[in-house]
């Protein structure tokens, strides 16, 4: 004996069955988005591995905010120069497709360790 069962009450059952056993059906071959916390660490690793050829004598803070491209992450650290000491804020766009992304020439600069 043949049970047939019609498409239009088969469908619901298999959609529930497969929604609540978690299954994901996202698309998988993007890569991994960034937390903010992520975006911050890596603005701070930057800083840190650069202050002593940037003259910078300390980070006042680090802060992103969520843009289209990742995140928007901005450094305000104080930098001596010439004998004066400046507040400065440098600004990053930090993804995990690109990477890090001066967005200004002090953050360029930065980037690529004051030359």
């Amino acid at each position: 004996m043949k049970i047939t069962i019609p498409f239009f009450r088969a469908f619901p059952l298999a959609a529930a069955a497969l929604f609540a056993s978690g299954a994901e059906l996202t698309h998988s071959a993007t890569p991994a988005e960034l937390t903010q916390a992520q975006a911050i660490a890596r603005v701070k690793t930057i800083l840190r591995d650069n202050a002593d050829g940037c003259r910078i004598t300390s980070t006042q803070s680090v802060s992103a905010v969520r843009v289209k491209a990742g995140w928007r992450v901005n450094g305000r650290i104080r930098m001596s120069a010439s004998g004066t000491s400046r507040v400065e804020t440098a600004i990053w766009i930090i993804s995990a497709k690109n990477g890090a992304s001066a967005q200004n020439q002090l953050t360029a600069e930065i980037s690529n360790g004051c030359p």
